[in-house]
């Protein structure tokens, strides 16, 4: 089966139609919208995660965990009862919550840090948690180490999973570079093995002209048509989906409220109808071998 699943901007006209013809394998959103608990009664293989976007401190906290001064067992609560709140509509259907996009780490202090504040969080969390929501590329593979702790607590809470982002431009590599493409995967490696029974998650995945740096924002519309992005979506996922480990995958984005990111969106582009149809096309094929 396809490990595609994609990430929900916005809960615009179309998108629950197109969730409950596609039931991807990973569906991430944003808001807590009713659709969900529908699609997950009719695919109840569907993992859900929600993440909630913290408009007023987004921006600041993704380097909060440089400050000496910054308290991460406060932060810890504050999160974990935003979130509980956000999720609370549809909190049966949750698989797991996040708390700050993309946390910068850029030194072992600072990782240390924010560790403190993940275990609390996930101790806080009344549903379980996707940990780490790290960007794509950070942080650097040696800091990977002091992470452990926050997966010892995921361990002893029993549910949780690990949630990282993985980009490229302005195409996909012909095979995961390691950097960008598949850095999961060098990461995994190096874990020992009570680790690898947490779950792994992209809960971003794309491409995204940011990485060319200059501030430009821009996705795959600018460098490829419909029909080409959904062959190299269906392409390079192959790769997250081995035997050893079968990562799922959020392709960024389905359905935008704010045009800043209208070129990732995959909405009524044909990318949508192609996955989609894939997986419509696997279902029927697993029933018929029943």
């Amino acid at each position: 089966m396809s490990n595609i699943g994609v990430h929900v901007n916005a809960w615009v006209p179309g998108v629950a139609e197109v969730l409950l013809d596609w039931g991807p394998p990973l569906i991430v959103s944003l808001q807590p919208d009713p659709a969900l608990r529908t699609i997950k009664r009719k695919f109840p293989q569907t993992t859900i995660v929600l993440r909630r976007h913290f408009q007023e401190h987004e921006n600041e906290a993704r380097g909060l965990w440089n400050r000496p001064d910054c308290q991460p067992r406060e932060i810890a609560r504050y999160v974990a009862e935003r979130v509980a709140e956000h999720a609370a509509p549809i909190a049966d259907v949750v698989d797991y919550v996040v708390g700050f996009n993309e946390p910068v780490l850029w030194n072992e202090a600072a990782i240390r840090r924010w560790v403190e504040y993940e275990i609390e969080r996930v101790r806080l969390s009344p549903l379980p948690c996707a940990v780490c929501n790290f960007s794509v590329a950070h942080p650097d593979l040696y800091l990977w180490q002091f992470v452990y702790p926050v997966f010892e607590e995921v361990l002893r809470r029993g549910a949780g999973a690990i949630a990282t982002h993985e980009y490229a431009w302005p195409r996909f590599p012909p095979t995961p570079d390691g950097v960008y493409i598949g850095r999961m995967q060098r990461v995994w490696d190096a874990l020992p093995d009570r680790y690898r029974k947490i779950p792994w998650l992209i809960t971003e995945f794309g491409l995204d002209q940011l990485l060319a740096g200059g501030g430009q924002v821009g996705g795959w519309q600018l460098t490829h048509t419909p029909q080409q992005y959904a062959d190299e979506l269906r392409r390079i996922s192959q790769f997250y989906d081995r035997e050893h480990v079968r990562v799922k995958i959020a392709v960024y984005c389905l359905g935008v409220s704010d045009m800043m990111w209208s070129t990732y969106d995959i909405l009524r582009s044909g990318v949508d109808r192609a996955l989609s149809d894939q997986a419509i096309n696997e279902r029927r094929q697993d029933s018929g071998n029943v």
